[in-house]
């Protein structure tokens, strides 16, 4: 009897130690996917809102720049991993513009329009202040 006690014991506590582990994890998963206020989420002008395929980025970057505003998480993660899309091959100025704004493309991965696939694109990674 004393042996089955003390392993009861033992598992408890087990599962508590687990329990207090498995908490702590969710309060991190949960920052990261949390719903925020309404106001929080950036604004997009209309001129541009055409111009995004999905809003699911616009969300990310907001919910990154809300936890960053409450100390969440630090300014080396308020990027976004993006994909930009054009009709044709950047010129040099487009190109240019784009690095001076703070889009640091991958130009060595860029992807030319293709019959099945009607625009070319490269790969971004932005900062949340110049996006």
């Amino acid at each position: 009897m004393k042996v089955l006690l003390t392993f009861v014991v033992l598992a408890v506590i087990c599962l508590s130690c687990n329990s207090s582990e498995k908490n702590q994890n969710a309060k991190t998963s949960l920052s990261e996917n949390s719903l925020i206020p309404k106001e929080e989420y950036l604004e997009i002008s209309k001129e541009c809102s055409d111009k995004l395929m999905s809003y699911k980025l616009i969300e990310q970057m907001s919910v990154k720049n809300y936890l960053f505003k409450n100390d969440e998480i630090s300014e080396a993660n308020l990027t976004q991993q993006t994909i930009i899309y054009f009709e044709e091959e950047p010129t040099v100025e487009q190109k240019e513009l784009l690095e001076n704004n703070s889009a640091q493309c991958n130009w060595e991965l860029w992807t030319p329009p293709a019959d099945n696939h009607p625009l070319g694109f490269v790969t971004s990674r932005n900062t949340h202040q110049q996006f």
